[in-house]
């Protein structure tokens, strides 16, 4: 799951800097590309929930589907990124809207394909800010983007009761 990750990163940085493609088109193929990685997720997930569970163990039936709706949104998390802070297509204000619900999204299927995406939603939801940064920051936005991403993962905690999460919700 974690090399999926970083290969759709790797994905989006090979695309943006080595084909002569004008710029919104790399961004629509890296969002394309991300976007069918979740599909296959999805449709990993139903097949797999569609198996006996004596076949496969059911953490294997939450971790493949997981490690492909990871790299579709790692892939999402670098399209903002990239489309933001190489391109300039978005404001910072709202590459920072379209990073939280990138997050609110992965902690939300945490209850469904469990600790991986609650793991990429808290990542992905307190280090944007740093990635995204901009001249003059909107303190009243990342107060409420943090307040968000914060109640999102004490939600999540509270339906899921994965051990670590509040430990990584009180550093971040």
């Amino acid at each position: 799951g974690i090399a999926m990750v970083i290969g759709a990163g790797y994905l989006v940085q090979e695309v943006s800097s080595n084909f002569t493609f004008p710029p919104m088109l790399r961004v629509i193929l890296a969002a394309t590309i991300s976007l069918l990685l979740i599909s296959l997720g999805e449709w990993a997930h139903r097949k797999i929930s569609a198996i006996s569970v004596t076949f496969l163990s059911e953490r294997a039936s939450t971790y493949i589907p997981a490690a492909l709706y990871s790299s579709g949104m790692s892939g999402l998390y670098a399209t903002i990124l990239f489309s933001t802070v190489i391109y300039q297509f978005f404001t910072p204000s709202v590459a920072l809207i379209a990073m939280a619900i990138l997050a609110l999204t992965s902690l939300a299927l945490t209850l469904r394909l469990g600790p991986l995406m609650s793991a990429l939603g808290l990542f992905g939801g307190y280090s944007a800010p740093v990635w995204i940064g901009g001249n003059e920051p909107n303190y009243l936005l990342l107060s409420c983007y943090i307040l968000a991403i914060t109640l999102a993962g004490l939600l999540t905690y509270s339906r899921s009761k994965i051990i670590w999460l509040p430990t990584s919700i009180s550093i971040g």
